[in-house]
């Protein structure tokens, strides 16, 4: 049996848990001694990762549909603003990851406690890269007291998400006796998967906050890159950390439920523009071309019109989403959310050695993960060889190395819609336009931030009415914290 068919005993034995809260006098006199009164913390945490990946979900998450801020209002629609459910299912996931936390600290499972610290920092870096300043330090405490909790800024956030996944590395490389248990749809209860996760993380977010606090940059990179031994990162393909959806329903990803339910979604402009410019073969495997004339080309739009569906616009691949088989007879592609990819990491030091003057070491690591990205979609080595040489793709140890690493770490990240959206607001590569058609014709850029979901108002005005009224454009949002981009608005 593979992992993601657990999926389904993970959540029943969750609702076992949420069925019992609600019966506590009750209980003592009705006690079932077939069905567990607790669950065990491998399914409490495996439904927890299921649980965020549909709400928050990695791969297409509420990054990928920032444009609604300006596609949607420009027509007077307001309702896909409201994120209530991401926001909540963040929360419940936080209040849950926390319960596993404690237990494992109280217990003495450094395993467990070492990837429960992994996925909330995991959980939290989507999220606030998403709001920006939300919740944290006094959130999910509704239990002692705290019912109205203070936004944390980012910079404060991301110290914690920090502190986590240090605290998590020295866990794994003391390392613990406990095992994952079968809970773990994510690495399959592989501890050393989680370690080079965990380590992976770091310095992903190292280089996020690379612009906005060099110090702290320099001294994870420095720690993670002088000491592999200890703090190993994904090593390749194989180590890529992604969810497998099993395509039937409920357990269906969340982007290709409603892609199916309304097809009301197809290529976007910007990668398709990028692939189009160097014959990508990745094209081909990710979109089909436009039925009107066979040329690919992406919308700007967020969203079709009736009858949904725009013949003049690349749609997605049939082999590549979620229920339908490629030809060989698999069902690879479209069922997975990306949480992290071997090809991101090589991007990543490519970045880190072209800004600390190793251009030699940055090209191998960008060619490194070129090559990863495009084996993982099948492309054939001869076909990789001639794209390295490509006008536009090839290092050429000049200034405009760096734009080149931005961009193919960006295309890198197809279907990683949250990683893709920060890197594109970090770098400003690609440069992401204003929303199609926007209401806000002001600005110069896309939306920073997702808005806050409108419960926040009347829930926690005390401590959300101060930050809305810090932000000029509500609905366009401040920049993140760790965006450093001078002339965007």
């Amino acid at each position: 049996m593979k992992k993601v068919y657990k999926i389904e005993i993970i959540m029943l034995l969750s609702l076992v848990v949420i069925i019992g809260a609600c019966t506590k006098n009750f209980e003592t006199y009705n006690t079932n001694p077939n069905q567990p009164s607790s669950v065990p913390t491998t399914n409490h945490f495996g439904a927890i990762i299921v649980n965020f990946s549909g709400y928050l979900n990695p791969g297409t998450g509420v990054g990928q549909h920032a444009n609604y801020v300006g596609s949607r209002l420009a027509v007077g629609n307001q309702s896909y603003l409201s994120t209530s459910e991401e926001w909540g299912g963040y929360y419940s996931g936080l209040t849950n990851i926390n319960k596993i936390i404690a237990d494992a600290e109280k217990a003495g499972k450094t395993n467990m406690l070492a990837v429960a610290l992994t996925f909330r920092a995991q959980m939290t870096q989507i999220a606030t890269d998403n709001w920006r300043d939300m919740p944290y330090s006094e959130a999910s405490q509704a239990g002692t007291g705290i019912i109205a909790p203070k936004y944390d800024k980012q910079e404060d956030i991301y110290k914690a998400i920090i502190a986590d996944l240090k605290k998590a590395a020295d866990l794994f490389k003391t390392g613990g006796t406990d095992a994952i248990g079968e809970g773990d749809v994510l690495n399959g209860g592989d501890v050393a998967k989680w370690q080079k996760y965990c380590n992976s993380l770091r310095l992903r977010v190292a280089v996020r906050i690379s612009n906005a606090d060099l110090a702290t940059s320099t001294a994870i990179i420095t720690e993670l890159l002088g000491s592999p031994g200890d703090y190993p990162v994904l090593e390749s393909n194989a180590d890529n950390i992604e969810l497998t959806w099993p395509g039937t329903s409920p357990w269906e990803e969340d982007y290709w439920y409603w892609w199916y339910c309304c097809h009301h979604d197809g290529a976007g402009k910007v990668v398709v523009d990028i692939l189009n410019s160097f014959n990508d073969p990745r094209l081909p495997i990710w979109f089909v071309p436009a039925t009107t004339d066979g040329k690919y080309r992406g919308s700007e739009k967020v969203g079709f019109v009736p009858p949904f569906l725009r013949e003049d616009i690349s749609d997605w691949n049939p082999v590549f989403v979620s229920g339908n088989p490629n030809p060989t007879g698999g069902n690879e592609y479209g069922v997975k959310d990306g949480y992290f990819r071997y090809a991101e990491i090589c991007m990543l030091k490519a970045e880190v050695a072209l800004r600390s003057g190793k251009a030699a070491i940055a090209r191998e690591e960008y060619e490194k993960g070129i090559t990863a990205s495009m084996k993982q979609w099948g492309v054939e080595d001869a076909a990789i060889a001639s794209y390295l040489a490509k006008a536009g793709v090839a290092w050429e140890n000049s200034a405009a190395d760096l734009a080149k690493i931005y961009t193919q770490k960006y295309l890198a990240l197809f279907m990683m819609a949250n990683e893709a959206w920060a890197e594109a607001r970090r770098t400003d590569v690609p440069l992401l336009p204003p929303a199609f058609n926007s209401a806000y014709p002001e600005h110069n850029r896309a939306p920073f931030r997702v808005p806050y979901p409108q419960s926040e108002s009347a829930l926690n005005s005390s401590n959300f009415d101060q930050f809305k009224g810090n932000v000029k454009d509500y609905f366009w949002g401040q920049k993140m914290w760790w965006d450093t981009r001078t002339g965007v608005n």
